[in-house]
């Protein structure tokens, strides 16, 4: 299509905004809720498998912002943004080619979650660069590594990066651009409390990230633990173009 930039980057974010009529998330790997909070142990891998059928659902979906998600203001991305996103993803991709080889990460204090189930993507987290990140971003020190299976094995894919939930939109974007990466926390969670009746409040539609419940009151009457907000922003970035990853 005429017009349309050769830029790789500019290339995915023109088709998305051609296709679906909203801003860019050109290089922002679409966010898997139930994952994003599983990675860091909030919810158990039982109540994954069993109340979001994760072994067959978990697909990425688009940020869209609801009840329990919040999403930093959609922007379109300059050409600035670009490059500064370019800059940063080769600064990691360098900095942590090693992980090519999961087992790297694993020995560098990367902890798998839920490696036995079917799911799109992996997150290899460290709990001490996410306590870093409440303080300074550093691109080189992901909170979570982000893998695909292949072939048995691990492939490399992106990262996540967070920041503490108090930040504001200009300190996220120092971070990394919200126009080319939005940065999402998620909110207003109500989480069934571990009780002999766990197998059946785990299956619970009322309760979880994406649970009708959405109020401290509501989570109140059914029993729930209710959480305002579950640990802080954070934002996908995928390290390689659609044709780099063949």
């Amino acid at each position: 299509m005429a017009g349309i930039s050769k830029h790789p980057l500019m290339r995915v974010a023109t088709a998305l905004l051609l296709s679906l009529g909203v801003v860019s998330r050109a290089h922002a790997c679409t966010v898997d809720d139930d994952l994003d909070v599983a990675a860091e142990g909030v919810v158990s891998s039982f109540d994954i498998a069993e109340s979001r059928g994760a072994t067959k659902s978990m697909s990425c979906k688009l940020l869209v912002p609801g009840p329990h998600l919040q999403v930093t203001a959609r922007r379109t991305p300059s050409a600035a943004d670009m490059a500064r996103a370019d800059k940063i993803r080769a600064l990691i991709r360098e900095a942590l080619a090693k992980y090519q080889d999961y087992r790297a990460a694993l020995q560098d204090g990367y902890e798998i979650r839920f490696p036995n189930l079917n799911l799109k993507r992996y997150h290899f987290s460290s709990r001490e660069n996410a306590r870093a990140s409440l303080q300074v971003f550093d691109p080189t020190r992901p909170t979570s590594l982000l893998y695909e299976k292949d072939h048995g094995s691990y492939r490399l894919i992106g990262v996540m990066f967070t920041a503490p939930r108090v930040a504001g939109e200009a300190e996220l974007d120092r971070r990394f651009p919200v126009s080319v990466a939005p940065w999402h926390q998620h909110t207003n969670f109500c989480l069934a409390n571990a009780t002999p009746t766990r197998r059946r409040t785990a299956r619970d539609p009322r309760f979880g990230p994406e649970g009708t419940i959405a109020t401290a009151e509501e989570c109140a009457a059914a029993g729930g633990a209710f959480r305002p907000v579950m640990f802080g922003w954070m934002t996908h970035v995928d390290l390689y173009d659609a044709d780099e990853k063949e």
